[in-house]
């Protein structure tokens, strides 16, 4: 030892990642240490396959994506820009929840720059495409008169009521959390 400073700069130590990785496989390393050490390789191990499918043009794959980095969850960094590009991918495949989130997305400006208007365009879009959130949604802007949207409640009521009914085949108005768990 030379009781020098380390410096500020890390390598990667691929030798030592190898060895750690096959002690905990054999045994050799084990309690709390190892069990974090295997949740993290599972949880890498996860994420590739997620991300394999979602390159190869899987839609719902895209979609969780999206979610995963919008909330920086099972091991994907929380970054909205990049949330917004795969939700944007998903809906240009055809996944209707991923239509409703690019608008959200449009409204809020996460991940995107705001346009309140085209973002309203898109929930629309995915309400009429069968999307409960969209619907909900919808409905209750229609109620208030929110987002300068005319207040219509004979229209509010209807897309309330459709988001609620089992008419809309794509559910997630409940079950965003329930995704996101899932995947855990």
């Amino acid at each position: 030892m030379t009781n020098h400073a380390m410096g500020d700069k890390l390598i990667p130590a691929v030798q030592i990642r190898n060895h750690i990785e096959t002690c905990v496989r054999n045994g050799v390393i084990t309690g709390d240490l190892a069990n974090n050490w295997k949740g993290k390789e599972k949880e890498t191990s996860e994420a590739d396959a997620l991300m394999k499918k979602a390159l190869g043009g899987d839609h719902d794959a895209m979609f969780l994506l999206g979610l995963f980095h919008f909330d920086g969850l099972n091991g994907f960094g929380k970054d909205q820009k990049i949330a917004f590009d795969w939700y944007e991918r998903a809906s240009n495949a055809g996944n209707v929840k991923a239509l409703a989130l690019s608008g959200f997305s449009y409204m809020n400006g996460s991940g995107v720059k705001e346009n309140v208007t085209y973002g309203i365009v898109l929930v629309t879009m995915a309400a009429e495409r069968g999307s409960d959130l969209a619907c909900l949604s919808l409905g209750l802007w229609l109620a208030g008169g929110d987002f300068d949207l005319v207040e219509d409640h004979s229209k509010a009521i209807h897309f309330l009521s459709l988001g609620l009914s089992e008419r809309c085949p794509h559910r997630h108005a409940r079950s965003l959390e329930n995704q996101k768990s899932r995947h855990s």
